[in-house]
Protein backbone atom coordinates (compact mmCIF):
# COMPACT_ATOMS: atom_id res chain seq x y z
CA UNK A 1 0.00 0.00 0.00
CA UNK A 2 1.45 3.61 -1.19
CA UNK A 3 1.55 6.48 1.07
CA UNK A 4 1.91 10.16 0.02
CA UNK A 5 4.16 12.34 2.17
CA UNK A 6 5.77 15.85 1.38
CA UNK A 7 8.74 17.50 2.94
CA UNK A 8 10.92 20.95 2.31
CA UNK A 9 13.60 21.60 1.42
CA UNK A 10 15.97 25.41 1.81
CA UNK A 11 17.79 26.57 -0.76
CA UNK A 12 19.13 29.61 0.75
CA UNK A 13 21.91 27.52 2.14
CA UNK A 14 25.06 27.04 0.37
CA UNK A 15 24.14 24.16 -2.77
CA UNK A 16 25.72 21.02 -1.58
CA UNK A 17 28.36 19.78 -3.46
CA UNK A 18 26.91 16.14 -4.54
CA UNK A 19 23.89 18.24 -5.94
CA UNK A 20 26.13 20.56 -7.78
CA UNK A 21 27.69 17.50 -9.65
CA UNK A 22 24.48 15.75 -9.75
CA UNK A 23 22.96 18.83 -11.75
CA UNK A 24 26.03 18.80 -13.98
CA UNK A 25 26.36 15.47 -14.75
CA UNK A 26 24.21 15.96 -17.94
CA UNK A 27 27.41 17.16 -19.70
CA UNK A 28 30.66 15.35 -18.13
CA UNK A 29 31.92 15.65 -21.30
CA UNK A 30 32.94 19.17 -21.18
CA UNK A 31 35.68 19.84 -19.64
CA UNK A 32 35.06 22.27 -16.45
CA UNK A 33 33.16 19.09 -15.28
CA UNK A 34 35.69 16.44 -14.40
CA UNK A 35 37.55 19.77 -12.76
CA UNK A 36 34.74 19.96 -10.34
CA UNK A 37 34.31 16.57 -9.51
CA UNK A 38 38.38 16.19 -9.30
CA UNK A 39 38.38 19.51 -6.82
CA UNK A 40 35.68 18.36 -4.60
CA UNK A 41 36.74 14.96 -4.21
CA UNK A 42 40.54 15.07 -4.20
CA UNK A 43 40.69 18.38 -3.02
CA UNK A 44 44.39 19.03 -4.94
CA UNK A 45 45.40 16.92 -7.62
CA UNK A 46 48.69 16.57 -5.52
CA UNK A 47 47.20 16.01 -2.17
CA UNK A 48 47.36 12.73 -0.46
CA UNK A 49 43.45 11.21 0.35
CA UNK A 50 43.48 10.51 4.13
CA UNK A 51 42.39 6.68 4.61
CA UNK A 52 39.00 6.39 6.36
CA UNK A 53 39.49 5.01 9.57
CA UNK A 54 38.75 1.36 10.58
CA UNK A 55 35.95 1.27 12.93
CA UNK A 56 33.83 -0.92 15.78
CA UNK A 57 30.33 -1.15 15.14
CA UNK A 58 27.56 -2.49 18.12
CA UNK A 59 26.25 -5.05 16.29
CA UNK A 60 22.06 -6.51 17.77
CA UNK A 61 21.67 -9.63 18.54
CA UNK A 62 20.63 -12.40 15.53
CA UNK A 63 17.04 -13.29 15.03
CA UNK A 64 16.26 -16.47 15.70
CA UNK A 65 13.41 -19.08 15.10
CA UNK A 66 12.36 -22.00 17.44
CA UNK A 67 11.84 -25.18 15.13
CA UNK A 68 12.16 -28.97 16.08
CA UNK A 69 15.61 -30.09 16.70
CA UNK A 70 15.45 -32.71 14.33
CA UNK A 71 16.08 -30.64 11.42
CA UNK A 72 19.67 -30.80 9.78
CA UNK A 73 21.68 -27.85 8.44
CA UNK A 74 20.72 -27.27 4.46
CA UNK A 75 23.45 -26.19 2.60
CA UNK A 76 22.29 -24.16 -0.55
CA UNK A 77 26.05 -23.53 -2.05
CA UNK A 78 26.29 -24.21 -5.44
CA UNK A 79 29.54 -26.02 -4.91
CA UNK A 80 31.84 -26.60 -1.78
CA UNK A 81 35.14 -26.55 -4.67
CA UNK A 82 38.16 -24.05 -3.34
CA UNK A 83 39.32 -21.53 -6.18
CA UNK A 84 42.29 -20.78 -6.98
CA UNK A 85 43.72 -17.21 -5.07
CA UNK A 86 44.12 -15.90 -9.21
CA UNK A 87 40.40 -16.84 -9.73
CA UNK A 88 38.98 -15.13 -6.81
CA UNK A 89 40.60 -12.16 -7.06
CA UNK A 90 40.07 -11.59 -10.91
CA UNK A 91 36.54 -12.74 -10.54
CA UNK A 92 35.89 -10.51 -7.27
CA UNK A 93 37.37 -7.46 -8.61
CA UNK A 94 35.04 -6.12 -11.10
CA UNK A 95 33.14 -5.86 -8.22
CA UNK A 96 35.27 -3.69 -5.17
CA UNK A 97 35.06 -0.19 -6.02
CA UNK A 98 37.32 2.75 -4.94
CA UNK A 99 35.25 5.23 -2.81
CA UNK A 100 36.73 8.54 -2.32
CA UNK A 101 34.58 11.72 -0.20
CA UNK A 102 36.27 14.63 0.67
CA UNK A 103 37.38 13.84 4.12
CA UNK A 104 38.82 10.10 2.94
CA UNK A 105 39.02 6.77 1.14
CA UNK A 106 38.05 3.42 1.53
CA UNK A 107 36.54 0.61 -0.23
CA UNK A 108 33.18 -0.96 -0.81
CA UNK A 109 31.88 -4.03 -3.16
CA UNK A 110 28.75 -4.07 -5.75
CA UNK A 111 26.19 -6.66 -4.35
CA UNK A 112 23.65 -5.29 -6.80
CA UNK A 113 24.16 -4.40 -11.06
CA UNK A 114 19.96 -3.77 -11.72
CA UNK A 115 19.83 -1.54 -8.65
CA UNK A 116 23.29 -0.02 -8.94
CA UNK A 117 24.05 -0.40 -5.42
CA UNK A 118 26.93 -0.93 -3.18
CA UNK A 119 27.70 -2.12 0.07
CA UNK A 120 30.50 -0.05 2.45
CA UNK A 121 30.93 1.09 6.06
CA UNK A 122 28.23 3.68 7.27
CA UNK A 123 31.59 5.56 9.27
CA UNK A 124 32.93 5.99 5.25
CA UNK A 125 29.92 7.77 4.25
CA UNK A 126 28.74 9.09 7.55
CA UNK A 127 29.22 12.96 6.97
CA UNK A 128 29.12 13.35 2.84
CA UNK A 129 26.13 15.17 3.95
CA UNK A 130 27.79 17.64 5.35
CA UNK A 131 31.52 17.51 3.53
CA UNK A 132 30.30 16.97 -0.05
CA UNK A 133 29.75 13.81 -2.73
CA UNK A 134 30.79 10.16 -3.16
CA UNK A 135 32.93 9.42 -5.66
CA UNK A 136 33.20 5.66 -6.77
CA UNK A 137 35.80 4.41 -9.08
CA UNK A 138 35.61 0.62 -10.53
CA UNK A 139 38.82 -0.78 -11.52
CA UNK A 140 40.01 -0.64 -15.21
CA UNK A 141 42.61 -2.63 -17.12
CA UNK A 142 45.13 -1.52 -19.29
CA UNK A 143 45.40 -2.15 -23.38
CA UNK A 144 47.18 -5.83 -22.43
CA UNK A 145 44.39 -6.59 -19.85
CA UNK A 146 46.56 -5.78 -16.60
CA UNK A 147 44.83 -4.01 -13.78
CA UNK A 148 45.81 -0.54 -13.10
CA UNK A 149 46.03 0.36 -9.53
CA UNK A 150 47.95 3.42 -9.52
CA UNK A 151 46.05 6.62 -7.99
CA UNK A 152 47.25 8.92 -10.74
CA UNK A 153 46.21 7.43 -14.01
CA UNK A 154 42.38 7.79 -11.95
CA UNK A 155 42.56 11.27 -10.66
CA UNK A 156 43.80 12.73 -14.20
CA UNK A 157 41.64 15.06 -15.67
CA UNK A 158 41.52 13.53 -19.14
CA UNK A 159 41.38 10.04 -17.85
CA UNK A 160 38.46 10.79 -15.56
CA UNK A 161 36.86 12.59 -18.02
CA UNK A 162 36.26 8.99 -20.13
CA UNK A 163 35.82 6.93 -17.12
CA UNK A 164 32.81 9.46 -16.39
CA UNK A 165 31.05 8.56 -19.74
CA UNK A 166 32.17 5.11 -19.57
CA UNK A 167 30.93 4.47 -16.13
CA UNK A 168 33.76 3.34 -14.64
CA UNK A 169 33.42 7.04 -12.47
CA UNK A 170 30.57 7.51 -11.00
CA UNK A 171 28.71 9.69 -8.14
CA UNK A 172 26.72 7.80 -5.45
CA UNK A 173 24.29 8.77 -2.78
CA UNK A 174 23.75 7.29 0.29
CA UNK A 175 20.32 5.63 -0.03
CA UNK A 176 20.23 3.31 3.24
CA UNK A 177 22.72 3.29 6.91
CA UNK A 178 23.20 1.56 10.25
CA UNK A 179 24.86 3.27 12.71
CA UNK A 180 25.16 -0.08 14.94
CA UNK A 181 25.82 -2.25 11.99
CA UNK A 182 28.29 0.14 10.55
CA UNK A 183 26.94 -0.65 7.60
CA UNK A 184 25.75 1.62 4.16
CA UNK A 185 23.93 1.23 1.09
CA UNK A 186 25.08 3.60 -1.62
CA UNK A 187 23.22 3.88 -4.96
CA UNK A 188 25.32 4.65 -8.13
CA UNK A 189 24.50 7.16 -10.95
CA UNK A 190 26.50 5.03 -13.65
CA UNK A 191 27.85 1.83 -13.83
CA UNK A 192 31.03 0.33 -16.10
CA UNK A 193 29.59 -2.83 -18.68
CA UNK A 194 32.38 -4.94 -16.99
CA UNK A 195 31.09 -4.47 -13.31
CA UNK A 196 29.39 -7.63 -11.89
CA UNK A 197 27.77 -8.01 -8.14
CA UNK A 198 29.85 -9.92 -5.89
CA UNK A 199 28.83 -13.51 -5.14
CA UNK A 200 26.57 -13.15 -1.95
CA UNK A 201 22.84 -15.10 -2.34
CA UNK A 202 24.24 -18.45 -3.47
CA UNK A 203 25.89 -18.15 0.71
CA UNK A 204 22.81 -18.89 2.55
CA UNK A 205 22.31 -21.89 4.76
CA UNK A 206 19.69 -23.03 7.04
CA UNK A 207 21.88 -24.50 10.36
CA UNK A 208 21.20 -26.21 13.55
CA UNK A 209 22.56 -23.88 16.47
CA UNK A 210 22.15 -24.62 20.43
CA UNK A 211 19.13 -26.79 19.01
CA UNK A 212 16.90 -24.05 16.78
CA UNK A 213 17.35 -23.35 13.74
CA UNK A 214 18.77 -20.73 12.19
CA UNK A 215 18.50 -19.12 8.47
CA UNK A 216 22.36 -17.34 7.76
CA UNK A 217 24.80 -17.18 5.41
CA UNK A 218 28.32 -18.52 4.85
CA UNK A 219 29.82 -17.34 7.54
CA UNK A 220 27.67 -18.75 10.09
CA UNK A 221 28.89 -21.94 9.39
CA UNK A 222 32.90 -21.10 8.79
CA UNK A 223 35.37 -23.37 10.56
CA UNK A 224 38.38 -22.05 12.50
CA UNK A 225 41.53 -22.02 10.01
CA UNK A 226 39.39 -21.66 7.41
CA UNK A 227 41.20 -19.38 4.24
CA UNK A 228 39.33 -16.00 3.24
CA UNK A 229 40.58 -13.28 1.29
CA UNK A 230 40.36 -9.38 1.58
CA UNK A 231 40.33 -6.85 -1.20
CA UNK A 232 40.62 -3.29 -0.68
CA UNK A 233 42.18 -0.13 -0.80
CA UNK A 234 44.66 0.20 2.15
CA UNK A 235 46.89 3.13 2.51
CA UNK A 236 46.71 4.32 -1.17
CA UNK A 237 47.33 1.04 -2.73
CA UNK A 238 44.25 0.08 -4.78
CA UNK A 239 42.38 -3.43 -5.30
CA UNK A 240 45.00 -4.76 -2.87
CA UNK A 241 44.14 -8.53 -2.21
CA UNK A 242 45.12 -9.63 1.31
CA UNK A 243 45.02 -13.46 2.64
CA UNK A 244 44.12 -14.58 6.19
CA UNK A 245 41.98 -17.39 7.46
CA UNK A 246 39.07 -17.45 9.88
CA UNK A 247 39.67 -17.22 13.93
CA UNK A 248 36.32 -17.04 15.06
CA UNK A 249 33.03 -14.61 16.50
CA UNK A 250 33.91 -12.16 18.56
CA UNK A 251 30.37 -9.84 19.56
CA UNK A 252 28.60 -11.37 16.90
CA UNK A 253 31.68 -9.92 14.50
CA UNK A 254 34.01 -11.86 12.48
CA UNK A 255 37.40 -12.49 13.81
CA UNK A 256 39.69 -13.09 10.91
CA UNK A 257 43.74 -13.26 10.91
CA UNK A 258 44.38 -10.82 8.43
CA UNK A 259 46.77 -7.51 8.05
CA UNK A 260 44.58 -5.20 7.30
CA UNK A 261 44.46 -1.07 7.39
CA UNK A 262 42.47 2.15 6.86
CA UNK A 263 41.21 2.13 3.53
CA UNK A 264 39.88 -1.49 3.89
CA UNK A 265 36.57 -0.21 5.11
CA UNK A 266 34.31 -1.55 3.88
CA UNK A 267 35.96 -3.95 1.37
CA UNK A 268 34.69 -7.38 1.09
CA UNK A 269 36.03 -10.51 2.93
CA UNK A 270 35.55 -13.43 1.11
CA UNK A 271 35.54 -17.17 1.56
CA UNK A 272 37.31 -20.15 -0.26
CA UNK A 273 34.84 -19.93 -3.38
CA UNK A 274 35.03 -15.98 -3.32
CA UNK A 275 31.73 -15.56 -1.75
CA UNK A 276 30.88 -12.84 0.58
CA UNK A 277 30.92 -13.56 3.93
CA UNK A 278 31.31 -10.23 5.26
CA UNK A 279 32.46 -6.73 5.57
CA UNK A 280 35.56 -5.45 6.97
CA UNK A 281 35.40 -2.57 9.52
CA UNK A 282 37.98 -2.90 12.20
CA UNK A 283 41.62 -3.55 12.88
CA UNK A 284 44.47 -3.62 15.16
CA UNK A 285 46.87 -2.83 12.14
CA UNK A 286 48.34 -5.50 12.83
CA UNK A 287 47.13 -9.13 12.11
CA UNK A 288 43.86 -9.16 13.44
CA UNK A 289 40.42 -7.87 11.76
CA UNK A 290 36.85 -7.87 12.51
CA UNK A 291 34.10 -7.33 9.66
CA UNK A 292 30.62 -7.49 9.67
CA UNK A 293 28.66 -10.82 9.24
CA UNK A 294 26.56 -10.37 5.68
CA UNK A 295 23.27 -11.33 7.30
CA UNK A 296 23.37 -8.06 8.34
CA UNK A 297 23.89 -6.67 4.82
CA UNK A 298 20.94 -8.86 4.24
CA UNK A 299 19.16 -7.24 6.94
CA UNK A 300 19.57 -3.46 5.88
CA UNK A 301 19.07 -4.14 2.18
CA UNK A 302 15.45 -5.84 3.32
CA UNK A 303 14.58 -2.36 4.44
CA UNK A 304 14.42 -0.97 0.81
CA UNK A 305 11.22 0.19 -0.57
CA UNK A 306 10.42 2.12 -3.44
CA UNK A 307 9.76 5.47 -3.26
CA UNK A 308 8.54 7.90 -6.30
CA UNK A 309 9.31 11.37 -6.11
CA UNK A 310 8.70 14.83 -7.50
CA UNK A 311 10.11 18.06 -6.17
CA UNK A 312 9.00 21.41 -6.86
CA UNK A 313 10.84 24.73 -6.31
CA UNK A 314 9.10 27.80 -5.78
CA UNK A 315 11.92 30.38 -6.97
CA UNK A 316 9.33 33.49 -7.29
CA UNK A 317 8.73 36.17 -4.72
CA UNK A 318 5.82 35.29 -3.07
CA UNK A 319 4.54 32.48 -0.96
CA UNK A 320 2.36 29.49 -3.13
CA UNK A 321 -0.58 27.56 -1.64
CA UNK A 322 -0.85 24.43 -3.79
CA UNK A 323 -3.23 21.06 -3.43
CA UNK A 324 -1.43 17.26 -3.96
CA UNK A 325 -3.23 14.36 -4.45
CA UNK A 326 -1.92 11.20 -4.39
CA UNK A 327 -4.56 8.61 -4.92
CA UNK A 328 -7.52 8.30 -7.06
CA UNK A 329 -9.88 7.75 -3.97
CA UNK A 330 -6.87 9.73 -1.88
CA UNK A 331 -8.48 13.68 -0.73
CA UNK A 332 -6.51 16.91 -1.70
CA UNK A 333 -3.82 17.96 0.40
CA UNK A 334 -3.36 21.89 1.21
CA UNK A 335 0.77 22.82 1.05
CA UNK A 336 2.46 26.04 1.46
CA UNK A 337 5.71 26.42 0.01
CA UNK A 338 7.57 29.93 0.88
CA UNK A 339 9.83 31.71 -1.75
CA UNK A 340 13.07 30.15 -2.41
CA UNK A 341 11.62 26.43 -1.11
CA UNK A 342 11.76 23.25 -2.63
CA UNK A 343 8.49 20.55 -1.95
CA UNK A 344 10.04 16.85 -2.37
CA UNK A 345 6.44 15.07 -3.03
CA UNK A 346 7.07 11.11 -2.39
CA UNK A 347 4.79 8.32 -2.52
CA UNK A 348 6.31 5.58 -1.31
CA UNK A 349 5.83 1.53 -0.61
CA UNK A 350 4.37 0.69 -4.14
CA UNK A 351 6.51 -0.50 -7.27
CA UNK A 352 4.18 1.20 -9.50
CA UNK A 353 1.87 3.87 -9.08
CA UNK A 354 -1.52 4.35 -10.31
CA UNK A 355 -1.39 6.46 -13.80
CA UNK A 356 -1.92 10.05 -13.54
CA UNK A 357 -0.65 10.18 -10.08
CA UNK A 358 1.08 12.32 -8.20
CA UNK A 359 -1.58 15.46 -9.14
CA UNK A 360 -1.37 19.55 -8.41
CA UNK A 361 -3.07 21.75 -8.35
CA UNK A 362 -3.03 25.77 -7.26
CA UNK A 363 -4.72 29.26 -7.73
CA UNK A 364 -3.20 29.76 -11.32
CA UNK A 365 -4.35 33.68 -11.81
CA UNK A 366 -2.87 36.23 -9.37
CA UNK A 367 -4.01 39.76 -7.72
CA UNK A 368 -7.63 39.08 -8.44
CA UNK A 369 -8.76 38.47 -4.87
CA UNK A 370 -10.50 35.08 -5.60
CA UNK A 371 -9.33 31.30 -5.82
CA UNK A 372 -9.01 29.57 -9.22
CA UNK A 373 -7.82 26.55 -9.49
CA UNK A 374 -6.13 25.23 -12.55
CA UNK A 375 -6.79 22.06 -14.13
CA UNK A 376 -4.77 19.67 -12.40
CA UNK A 377 -1.01 18.84 -13.08
CA UNK A 378 -0.03 15.34 -13.59
CA UNK A 379 3.60 14.86 -12.46
CA UNK A 380 5.99 12.27 -13.57
CA UNK A 381 8.26 10.83 -10.88
CA UNK A 382 11.89 9.23 -10.51
CA UNK A 383 11.59 6.19 -8.93
CA UNK A 384 14.14 5.35 -6.55
CA UNK A 385 15.02 2.59 -3.57
CA UNK A 386 15.32 4.33 -0.07
CA UNK A 387 16.11 1.88 3.50
CA UNK A 388 16.75 2.50 7.15
CA UNK A 389 17.88 5.77 8.36
CA UNK A 390 16.98 7.62 4.96
CA UNK A 391 13.89 9.54 6.34
CA UNK A 392 13.90 12.38 3.93
CA UNK A 393 14.06 11.78 -0.16
CA UNK A 394 16.83 13.89 -1.60
CA UNK A 395 15.96 16.49 -3.46
CA UNK A 396 18.59 15.17 -6.54
CA UNK A 397 16.58 12.10 -6.40
CA UNK A 398 13.23 14.16 -7.54
CA UNK A 399 11.67 14.76 -11.01
CA UNK A 400 11.96 18.15 -10.95
CA UNK A 401 9.25 21.14 -11.66
CA UNK A 402 9.28 24.34 -10.87
CA UNK A 403 6.81 27.22 -10.56
CA UNK A 404 6.68 29.98 -13.42
CA UNK A 405 5.03 33.39 -13.26
CA UNK A 406 4.04 35.12 -16.97
CA UNK A 407 3.24 39.10 -16.20
CA UNK A 408 1.59 39.58 -19.09
CA UNK A 409 -1.42 37.56 -18.30
CA UNK A 410 -0.65 37.55 -14.36
CA UNK A 411 -0.49 33.97 -14.06
CA UNK A 412 0.84 30.69 -12.37
CA UNK A 413 1.81 27.83 -14.01
CA UNK A 414 4.07 24.66 -13.40
CA UNK A 415 7.33 23.64 -15.45
CA UNK A 416 9.79 20.76 -15.65
CA UNK A 417 13.63 21.98 -14.75
CA UNK A 418 14.58 20.39 -18.69
CA UNK A 419 17.59 20.17 -18.14
CA UNK A 420 17.76 18.03 -15.00
CA UNK A 421 15.28 15.87 -16.34
CA UNK A 422 17.32 14.13 -19.17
Amino acid sequence: MSSYAIGFTSTDNTLRRCDMINMLKIATRQHVIVSVILLLCFGSSQAEIPDVPLEVPLLPAPVRRTLPVKLKPVPLVASDAELSVDRIYNKAIRSVVWIVTKTGQASGVLIDTELRLVVTNHHVVADTEEHGSILVIFPVRDWKGKLIKEQTFYRDESNLEVLLQLGYATIASVVAKDAKTDLAIIELEGLPETARAIDYYVNKVIMIEDGEVVEGFGSAVMDRGAKVHVIGNPEGKLWRWTAGFFVGRDQGMLRINAATYGGNSGGPVLNARGELIGIATLSNRRTETWAVPEKYVDDLLATLEPRHISSISNNLEATITFHVKGAENGEWKEEVIKSGDVAILCLTGAEKIPDGYLQVRFDEIANDGKVTFCDPYFLKTNKRYFGSGVENSPQASAYKYYFDYNPLTETVSLRELEEHNR
